[in-house]
């Protein structure tokens, strides 16, 4: 995450930019549980709900891959199917992790 690229793009300074940087993460770390909690249970608009609240903060955030797996995750629920969740979930855990890897690296 280059954070002056990020603060360029979304047309805020650094600061506010961290801020929402912080936010999304805690958001969508609450909403990939309720993927997980949904796959478990069965319930499809579960995890396409919350998948969607993903799929609309990492677009707003300009965080692509996250977007994509996201819809991914959201197309195949709303079709009825849970097939490959669990694995695109691991893929934006991986993309959540290095966010805070790098907000931790802005901070030092």
């Amino acid at each position: 995450m280059n954070l002056s690229n990020l603060s360029e793009t979304l047309g805020l300074d650094e600061a506010d930019v961290l801020d929402l940087v912080e936010l999304f993460l805690d958001t969508c770390e609450a909403d990939v549980n309720t993927i997980e909690e949904g796959v478990k249970a069965g319930d499809h608009q579960q995890v396409a709900d919350a998948a969607h609240s993903i799929k609309g903060a990492s677009g707003n955030m300009r965080f692509e891959a996250i977007y994509a797996l996201a819809k991914t995750i959201e197309d195949t629920a709303r079709g009825h199917a849970l097939t490959d969740v669990i694995e695109h979930l691991a893929g934006i855990r991986k993309e959540l992790e290095q966010i805070s890897s790098d907000l931790k690296n802005v901070h030092q």
